[in-house]
């Protein structure tokens, strides 16, 4: 065990694997021997650690699933709560305050969002470019959130000098200078 954990230090420390994470161990169908480990290097799938067996020990190299990047359209209606919406859609955390960073100078989130509220969006899609399989959401390209009946829109552009920005159809920014 410590051979396998000593080849992986150079990528990934695994004593400071935490309860709840998991690993796939490497085991010969035919004598069960042990031939190394496979451990996830972030949330998504995107990056794997594999240690197996070599001559000389134990070797570690780092797997980089290849990925593309989509835009993809997404609507819903909130039902109950825009976190229980964002769960049915399979967006994450950071997507869904992305989607309210668009319009957080427009809407209170903490207490505006109503039963009935809709929303669409364009957004990344992360893909295995070997299989085309979803593997995550990236940023908000674009979005429309329907507010009480009142609409609003934003489109993601990033300036010659790397500065994002969302802007309204009009072009003017989604960033006030001062909150509803």
């Amino acid at each position: 065990a410590l051979a396998v954990v000593d080849a992986a230090s150079a990528i990934h420390d695994l004593s400071k694997i935490k309860i709840g994470e998991q690993l796939t161990m490497r085991v010969d169908r035919h004598d069960e021997s042990f031939h190394g480990i496979v451990y996830p290097l972030d949330r998504y799938g995107e990056r794997h650690m594999l240690v197996e067996r070599a001559e000389e020990g134990f070797v570690a190299s780092e797997l980089v699933v290849e990925t593309e990047v989509v835009a993809v359209a997404l609507a819903a209606e909130v039902e109950g709560s825009l976190w229980a919406t964002r769960e049915k859609l399979g967006l994450s955390a950071s997507n869904i305050v992305g989607l309210a960073s668009v319009f957080e100078w427009e809407i209170d989130f903490n207490t505006g969002v109503r039963a009935g509220d809709s929303f669409s969006m364009v957004i990344e899609s992360v893909r295995d470019a070997a299989t085309g399989e979803h593997i995550r959401y990236g940023e908000v390209l674009a979005a429309e959130y329907v507010n009480s009946g009142t609409s609003f829109r934003g489109f993601r552009f990033v300036d010659s000098e790397e500065r994002l920005g969302y802007y309204n159809e009009a072009g003017l920014s989604t960033k006030k200078m001062f909150l509803k």
